[in-house]
């Protein structure tokens, strides 16, 4: 059952818009809150919890692509099809290039684990 106020609308107007929203609005809510940490902000001023919605959105548009009806990545063979996937599927990407990395610079370059770690900023 759906409820509206826009009575001068069409039966079928008023189902084409909901399901738009569903697609759209729901989904990312949904997503943003169980993939994305939107739910997860503790930050006392407004200003801090506007930048997270913010990122959260700014990460929720990065990963869109990702998903069926969009162009694939060279990080999976097959699409993602959910948020949830394509989280896990550039973190899988992003970690397996760092680790390449680190190992090239560790054996060509002969670099340490202290000047590896101080280039990733990563400090023990």
């Amino acid at each position: 059952m759906l409820i509206t106020n826009q009575l001068n609308w069409e039966v079928t107007r008023i189902l084409g818009v909901y399901r738009r929203r569903w697609t759209g609005t729901e989904t990312f809510h949904r997503d943003a809150k169980q993939q994305l940490g939107l739910g997860d902000c503790q930050l006392r001023k407004g200003e801090g919890h506007t930048r997270h919605v913010y990122l959260v959105f700014s990460a929720y548009s990065l990963l869109l692509p990702q998903m069926p009806g969009q162009r694939a990545r060279e990080w999976s063979k097959a699409l993602a099809s959910t948020i949830g996937e394509a989280c896990r599927g550039i973190f899988r990407d992003t970690l397996g290039k760092t680790i390449r990395w680190a190992l090239e610079k560790a054996m060509s370059h002969a670099w340490s684990a202290d000047q590896i770690c101080s280039r990733l900023a990563l400090h023990a």
